[in-house]
């Protein structure tokens, strides 16, 4: 049975822990990030996790607002 963020048990199980270890992390430091998982078959579906929480597979906000937001805030911070 597939689950609800990847089509394979075991990986889903592996994004939530990943998920968990990084809401950790981020309350421990304050940092923040965004996780988008992108697999290249189309069967499967898009994982995006915003600062360690999984967002809703029905959210309006595509994966590539994520990613081009991430970026904006990189560079105004001058991290990149």
């Amino acid at each position: 049975m597939a689950g609800t963020w990847h089509i394979e048990e075991d990986v889903e199980r592996a994004l939530i822990r990943l998920n968990e270890e990084i809401c950790r992390f981020e309350r421990s430091t304050g940092r923040g990030c965004h996780l988008i998982l992108i697999p290249h078959h189309q069967d499967e579906p898009i994982f995006l996790s915003d600062n360690g929480k999984p967002l809703p597979l029905d959210t309006s906000i595509p994966p590539e607002a994520f990613f081009e937001g991430a970026m904006d805030f990189r560079s105004r911070d001058g991290v990149l």
